[in-house]
């Protein structure tokens, strides 16, 4: 059952406030990926030496000599982008476009100067004297195109296209277990789109090196897409990932540390309010006769997830800092029928955590169990 994309863009719109990292690949190698750190500046990177970025601002009245226009156009001048100003035309349709050609890029910008002496374009308005972030969007422009920085925008900073493309290249499924290497070796069976490296942000080596121990993969994850298998490997290690377009729009998985970031990429998504959970995944809620004394929890949720066919990721880093060791921890069941999800669900409250049904990217359901946090009242 595919999940509606519509939907599942409104939800990336919700999750998204970034906070990106600036890419330097020139840095050592992590376990055989590349190492981003936060240095490079907007200066330096040769994207903004290659790209021309040109105005037109459109002013009513007397061309020229609203003293305002000039102010500004000297202002876009100092930061290397050419200006013209000019009355309205019958077909001017305010904004921001670009050509390339080769490793040549065109920005060109057209907006308007309203009664107030402010710049105005359909998602920007720069005010009189605001002259500092007029700078520092035109170097955006320089370096990132006509989509500008991606921080802080919806779906990541991608285009509703480009989102659309991600999505589809990590809904294809896995095709093997990985459970028991290292999560090297499950990133690289997992056959993720070449077109979308996969790269270490600094934070992120930082953040493995304080680890006291590295556990070989815990999940098993065959059949289930590629977006939610990266997520739910990383997320035992306390990493999470996101695409970030760079300044050559090329776009890149990002793996940082969950800690430090606000949107990563789901473990899977959330379901649509009008999806029965008995009918999405009616193995795990037919009633079976259940029976077992003294079981590893692990184990059990192993074993439902082999019998109902229905992939079950515990979230091992996240049960580790609340002292919830699931291979330690055991649990019975009274001779009774009773639905895989009601099992769970025991497993899950006696220990601490939750389970939630959700779904990967090609809509294939999963059960996430995780610590139970709190939620916190509103004041």
């Amino acid at each position: 059952m595919m999940m509606r994309l519509p939907l599942l863009i409104a939800f990336a719109v919700r999750a998204c406030a970034l906070s990106v990292p600036t890419v330097d690949a020139q840095t050592r190698p992590l376990t055989g990926r590349t190492v981003l750190s936060d240095s490079t500046s907007v200066a330096s990177t040769p994207a903004a030496s290659k790209t021309t970025v040109e105005f037109e601002i459109v002013t009513e009245g007397t061309l020229g000599i609203d003293p305002r226009s000039r102010d500004w156009a000297e202002i876009i001048q100092d930061q290397g982008a050419s200006v013209r100003i000019r009355q309205p035309l019958f077909n001017d349709e305010l904004g921001v476009t670009e050509k390339t050609r080769g490793t040549l890029r065109w920005v060109k910008v057209i907006a308007a100067l309203d009664e107030k002496g402010c710049i105005v374009l359909p998602d920007q308005k720069f005010s009189p004297g605001e002259n500092v972030e007029l700078q520092e969007w035109i170097g955006e422009l320089k370096l990132y195109g006509a989509q500008g920085s991606p921080e802080g925008k919806p779906l990541w900073g991608l285009s509703e296209e480009q989102f659309k493309t991600v999505f589809a290249a990590l809904s294809e499924p896995v095709p093997v277990n990985s459970d028991g290497t290292t999560a090297d070796a499950a990133i690289e069976q997992m056959q993720l789109p070449a077109a979308y490296s996969v790269r270490y942000h600094s934070t992120a080596a930082a953040h493995l090196s304080k680890l006291p121990t590295i556990y070989p993969v815990r999940q098993r994850l065959a059949g289930l897409s590629k977006g939610t298998s990266l997520a739910i490997v990383l997320a035992d290690y306390g990493l999470s990932f996101r695409p970030l377009r760079t300044p050559t729009n090329e776009i890149e998985l990002v793996v940082q540390p969950l800690a430090e970031i606000s949107d990563p990429w789901p473990v899977g998504w959330e379901l649509e309010e009008n999806i029965r959970r008995n009918e999405l995944a009616p193995t795990l809620f037919k009633m079976v006769p259940v029976e077992f004394s003294k079981v590893p929890v692990a184990d059990v949720l192993a074993e439902i997830a082999r019998v109902s066919q229905v992939p079950i990721a515990v979230d091992h880093y996240a049960a580790e800092q609340k002292e919830i060791d699931l291979s330690q921890l055991t649990l019975s069941y009274p001779s009774r029928n009773a639905a895989w999800i009601t099992v769970i669900n025991s497993a899950a409250v006696r220990h601490r955590m939750k389970q939630e049904l959700r779904v990967d990217e090609q809509g294939k359901p999963f059960v996430r169990v995780a610590p139970f946090v709190p939620s916190r009242r509103s004041e």
